[in-house]
């Protein structure tokens, strides 16, 4: 048979060498593979999964899940040494597939509390690298975490501020405002610092005071932070309901507001606690956390029915919108676990099934 002029003939072979490396295929979605071709630097990390049969990827900022999949076809790997020679390097059957989630972040195991009485004996915590390596989250949105949630770091571990020593805190750093006169919108952190010295508080702690209500990320260098009233006001509101766990709507928001400083009281709203209680009874709401429910859906969905049975949308919403970044996929997940019922009170979803 003749060849064609414009075909080519390659030489196809086996590699003979025993100890090839070891190949596995990542399929990239636009935005990682656009991040990684615009950013030479920028590293992946995969971490070890909620569980041990997980795995997560993560980037600076971003988390995604990874799940092996079967091929019914083969794909054929090979090392072209020249343009007529191919030799075959690795045939893999399955690939890594991605999807973006949020990270998944808890410090109830992990991070011990620090309070007042923490420097008589110091208790044993975790560093703050190992912390980074073992949760399964970009290292972004753990520092965004840490700094959101009155964590301090002494000697490189982590420690978290006892609610009620963040309370003390935050009525100091109100009566020294008050002091001070100072601007809301411009709260010097070397200010506070030498403050805390002099009355004898942990700068650490302070510091850390200053950072979580203000959105500044763990560990910044900034010199002054921008107060935010609301976020002291969910603060202070979500500590007192997780004291009480459970409390009629009327007598809790007034409790809140007498605990709140005076230019922070217009910002009550049970709003601002969404996804941190539930309605027990028509007037009477339960402390519950968003931030406890598990990461698996069968099991998140299996937790919430048993807490109650019928929610409002609205007030199950909070509860499930970070299983997934994907707002369409939350939808189906209601829909699978629950069954929607419209009435004239409102939007209800039930408990498909008796766990």
């Amino acid at each position: 048979m003749e060849e064609d002029s414009t075909s080519k003939k390659i030489s196809l072979k086996f590699s003979e060498h025993e100890e090839e490396p070891e190949f596995s295929l990542l399929e990239l979605d636009k935005e990682l593979q656009n991040l990684l071709e615009q950013n030479s630097d920028e590293q992946i990390v995969l971490k070890a999964g909620l569980d041990s049969k997980s795995s997560v990827l993560c980037t600076s900022n971003n988390t995604y899940s990874v799940r092996q999949l079967i091929q019914s076809n083969s794909l054929m790997l090979f090392r072209s040494s020249h343009s007529s020679e191919w030799t075959l390097q690795d045939t893999k059957y399955s690939y890594l597939e991605i999807e973006h989630i949020y990270g998944s972040i808890t410090i109830e195991d992990k991070i011990s509390y620090w309070d007042e009485d923490a420097l008589e004996e110091i208790p044993s915590s975790i560093s703050f690298q190992d912390f980074i390596c073992q949760v399964p989250a970009s290292e972004n949105e753990i520092k965004a975490f840490l700094g959101s949630n009155f964590i301090i770091i002494k000697d490189n571990t982590l420690y978290r501020l006892s609610p009620s020593y963040i309370m003390t805190l935050i009525d100091w750093v109100f009566a020294i405002m008050h002091q001070l006169r100072a601007d809301f919108s411009a709260i010097s952190i070397q200010e506070f610092k030498k403050t805390a010295i002099a009355d004898q508080f942990d700068t650490d702690a302070v510091v850390a005071i200053l950072w979580s209500i203000s959105r500044t990320p763990f560990l910044s260098q900034v010199d002054t932070v921008v107060i935010d009233k609301s976020l002291v006001c969910f603060w202070i509101g979500r500590f007192i309901l997780e004291d009480v766990i459970t409390t009629e709507v009327s007598h809790f928001l007034s409790k809140w507001t007498e605990k709140l400083p005076e230019s922070c009281k217009d910002f009550v709203s049970l709003d601002l606690l969404k996804g941190f209680y539930f309605y027990a009874a028509p007037d009477t709401i339960q402390y519950f956390s968003s931030l406890q429910l598990p990461r698996d859906p069968t099991r998140c969905f299996q937790v919430l029915f048993q807490a109650k049975s019928k929610w409002l949308y609205d007030e199950i919403w909070p509860f499930v919108e970070n299983l997934a970044v994907d707002k369409s996929k939350v939808e189906a997940l209601l829909l699978k676990y629950g069954r929607k019922q419209v009435t004239k009170n409102g939007v209800y979803i039930n408990s498909r099934s008796t766990w």
